[in-house]
């Protein structure tokens, strides 16, 4: 393929040499004669382990050259990877003026050409703005639309400076986020044989994941270096502590706790990081990581709470009210378990019938404290108090058992995971049929809860469940 990579910074010399050694032709484009010269003689412009070697290589052998005028280069072009610059702006977003300048080049290039080009974003951008900003500058300069006249998409680069070569030939995995099936196409042809497995998705989520990623990272470091400022306090070497941390590869560094969901609870979390607090502030120790948990898992209540009020449903039942499923434990309560808390902080516009998840068991909660101060009538029994609700918001996954929810074609149902996520119970939709009679989930493929099949509004609450885990349902 010809290969044309627009920006000779860190990314772009990568990307040029690492792409050129796999047998692509590769043009490198940069406003820098410097940099350009470099390329041309077979050097390196930057230094990074074992990329001087393929510069060189891939130089001799005639696939890698450069240029400073983007129209020299695109002729033949099968797909541009622009990786200009987007520094911070004065107010902390990002400045997509060089972007946007490379685009309406290579846009003006591709007019006329008649040729299919897939102009891919590997520059980090926030959600948006391939599509919202450099989709209407490309078919501007190119006359014609994207997925018609050119190609469109988005490739998030995860390149650390030192292992950067490394990095590219041997990633988990490759993202693409295409806005039509030529460039998804285009994009693999060009990957195949390097960066793991190879993932296609939506152009907006694939910009939001670079972000996710570099959070992750950013924040994984700053409670680290909290541990070991609190270790030290506590005269316990740190080290010791997170290799021990790093053994637990299920909860600790796994994809537990990490699906978007509702807030935690239960008698573990909330009564531990308050302890976490107190000692810290024993030892006049600032741990903002650490201290704001509390205050986020409070936030993420008060938006279940913004979210179903938006409805405007004049009453509330909700299901499930022991902090996760299959467990009776209500503890915490008056320090703001999730589902309590919601229900809690719903009452006094809503009248409120709720039901706890312990229904099936038929016994009574667990809980430390009394639940008197809650004004909602508790009820045991699957579906009590729920058909006669406006709004039914369903507090995990699974509720009901295999007693069915006495419900009728109304649309009441919410889920507490899935406000959150984005979605409703039009977008999940049911695809078709599954083995046991309901129906299968676009997101998920499998099959609902058959039990929940009546009514299409039990139909949709049943594929939101089975889409969606809740963030945290362990202690």
């Amino acid at each position: 393929m010809r290969v044309v990579v627009v920006g000779l910074g860190y990314v772009g010399s990568v990307c040029s040499a690492c792409l050129a050694s796999r047998g692509h032709h590769v043009v490198g484009v940069d406003t820098s004669d410097w940099k350009v010269g470099h390329i041309r003689d077979g050097k390196s412009p930057i230094v990074e382990a074992g990329l001087a070697d393929l510069i060189a290589e891939s130089k001799a052998a005639g696939r890698l050259t450069a240029t400073t005028r983007i129209a020299e280069a695109m002729p033949g072009a099968d797909v541009v990877l622009v990786c200009v610059g987007t520094p911070s702006a004065p107010d902390g977003g990002l400045d997509l003026a060089h972007v946007k300048r490379a685009t309406a080049e290579v846009g003006a290039a591709i007019a006329g050409s008649g040729r299919f080009t897939t102009v891919t974003m590997r520059s980090t951008m926030l959600p948006g703005s391939v599509e919202g900003e450099l989709q209407p500058v490309l078919e501007r300069a190119a006359g014609g639309r994207a997925g018609e006249a050119f190609g469109l998409a988005y490739n998030p680069e995860f390149l650390r400076e030192g292992s950067a070569v490394a990095d590219f030939f041997g990633a988990g995995y490759t993202v693409i986020g295409a806005g039509d099936e030529k460039s998804a196409a285009a994009l693999r042809a060009m990957y195949e044989g390097v960066g793991g497995e190879m993932l296609v998705t939506a152009i907006r989520t694939a910009e939001m994941l670079k972000y996710v990623n570099n959070a992750y990272h950013a924040l994984k470091v700053s409670f680290a270096n909290e541990v070991g400022r609190w270790a030290k306090r506590e005269g316990i070497d740190s080290h010791q502590v997170m290799a021990l941390f790093c053994r637990d590869t299920k909860l600790n560094l796994g994809p537990s706790y990490l699906k978007p969901g509702f807030a935690f609870g239960g008698s573990c979390l909330p009564k531990d990081l308050r302890a976490m607090n107190q000692r810290a502030r024993r030892h006049d120790l600032v741990l903002p990581v650490i201290a704001s948990i509390l205050e986020s898992n409070d936030r993420h209540v008060d938006e279940a709470v913004h979210l179903i009020e938006r409805l405007k449903k004049k009453s509330v039942g909700v299901l499930g009210l022991s902090f996760k499923a299959e467990t009776d434990d209500l503890r915490d309560v008056l320090a703001g378990a999730s589902r309590c808390a919601l229900a809690e902080k719903l009452q006094h516009p809503h009248p409120l019938a709720q039901v706890g998840a312990n229904a099936k068991h038929q016994r009574r909660v667990f809980a430390c404290e009394p639940l008197e101060h809650l004004e909602w009538r508790a009820r045991v029994g699957p579906g009590l108090g729920v058909a006669d609700r406006d709004l039914a918001a369903i507090g995990e996954a699974g509720f009901g058992g295999g007693g069915g929810l006495p419900v009728d074609d109304r649309d009441f149902v919410a889920e507490l995971v899935e406000v959150i996520r984005g979605g409703n119970a039009e977008q999940a939709g049911a695809e078709d049929d599954c083995t046991q009679g309901g129906t299968l989930c676009k997101g998920c493929r499998s099959p609902c809860p058959c039990y929940l099949r009546d009514s299409d509004a039990a139909r949709a609450a049943a594929l939101l469940l089975r889409c969606v885990t809740p963030g945290i349902t362990a202690r």
